[in-house]
């Protein structure tokens, strides 16, 4: 279960920015470094507490010309904290045409149609994939939040800056994001399926369910609800910690000891985006026939490794007759070859993706070197 350690990372980030934004007078400073550090947690948590924010503002703020001042407020706080991170998600998010991220979206498991908070048509359409975060632990948000709004009797009316409040109304919509009340924006929004599950929304909106209801108590709430009330509150803070407890069980019952470095290691491994877009599926015979190794064999050529490191190539190839050689190396942009010292144009093996260079008899000194891309450059 560790995957889930980045965003269990990023919430406290994520609650700090949504409390901040929820100020009279948000601070864009407090704002862009809160923001910024979400995004490094998680890219995906910033995504969806910047959806759940924006909308929550539109809600909450009266519109009027101080409005727009706050907005743009808001958001030039929120654009001054993705520039803080440019760094890191801009080359993320414009080399995706270089790797193979499908598997992110396209896998057996990951059809985000199937995984709303209380589905019902694509419940019947593509069925169920998670009870708990679809149907149970849904409505504890929902009722949480709704008991946070609910107006006291015989009481003065609760002020519009009640942050509790506020809390809640941002929870109903990151609530709202999960469910298929959203379904055309994640269709619109095509981002939005790196998500895999919509709701992965009720995460965040939990937190804030609960904080609003902690907070609505501490305002005095307690005292003015009714008997049944207090009662449904008590009900609501057990069922909270009694889902803790069952997922925490789970995690004990699940549980596996790390497996022996020898299995883990044994056979091919690994995302299908650590496999470049360029490669082809004569790649897999390439390490089977021993690599360059192989590859010289299979040519009649002599060849030796001068240095072999992470970040550059060197070998020696003694060739009779001009030769193609595939080196053990996917083309991905960032490398550069040369022969002899020549820079040598791009070449790559469209059956295997492999990088190619092109050889004349003789004996010639290959180098690969990694030069960077534009966007890792920038």
């Amino acid at each position: 279960q560790m995957s889930a350690f980045p965003w269990v990372l990023s919430f406290p980030f994520s609650i700090w920015f949504i409390l901040e934004s929820l100020r009279q007078r948000p601070r864009p400073a407090r704002l862009a470094m809160l923001i910024a550090l979400v995004s490094f947690s998680h890219l995906l948590s910033a995504m969806m507490t910047l959806l759940c924010t924006g909308f929550a503002l539109l809600f909450l703020v009266p519109w009027n010309r101080d409005a727009i001042r706050r907005h743009l407020a808001w958001g030039g706080g929120v654009a001054l904290g993705l520039c803080l991170t440019a760094f890191f998600f801009y080359p993320a998010i414009t080399q995706l045409g270089l790797i193979t991220p499908e598997g992110w979206t396209n896998g057996a498991s990951y059809d985000w149609r199937r995984a709303f908070a209380f589905p019902v048509v694509t419940y019947f359409q593509y069925g169920l994939k998670w009870f708990g975060p679809q149907l149970p632990f849904p409505m504890l948000v929902l009722l949480m939040a709704g008991l946070a709004l609910l107006p006291l009797k015989a009481a003065a009316p609760t002020p519009s800056h009640s942050t509790a409040r506020k809390l809640a109304v941002v929870a109903l919509i990151a609530l709202a994001l999960g469910t298929e009340l959203a379904y055309p924006l994640y269709v619109v929004l095509t981002p939005l399926h790196k998500l895999q599950f919509p709701y992965r929304f009720l995460f965040l909106a939990a937190l804030l369910a609960a904080m609003a209801l902690a907070l609505r108590v501490h305002e005095g709430a307690w005292a003015r609800w009714s008997k049944p009330v207090r009662a449904l509150a008590l009900l609501l803070v057990l069922a909270y910690f009694g889902q803790l407890a069952v997922l925490q069980l789970k995690l004990i019952k699940d549980g596996r000891d790390i497996p022996d470095r020898a299995s883990v290691m044994a056979g091919r491994f690994g995302q299908p985006e650590y496999v470049p877009a360029v490669r082809g599926p004569a790649w897999t015979r390439y390490l089977d026939d021993g690599k360059l190794e192989g590859e010289c064999r299979r040519l009649g050529l002599a060849c030796s490794a001068l240095r072999q490191r992470s970040h550059d190539l060197s070998v020696v190839i003694e060739t009779p007759r001009a030769a193609s050689v595939r080196l053990p190396l996917f083309a991905f942009p960032a490398w550069e070859a040369s022969v002899d010292g020549q820079a040598q144009p791009r070449a790559f093996d469209p059956a295997s993706g492999l990088l190619q260079v092109n050889l004349a008899p003789g004996r010639h000194v290959v180098t690969v070197r990694w030069a960077r891309l534009p966007a890792e450059v920038a």
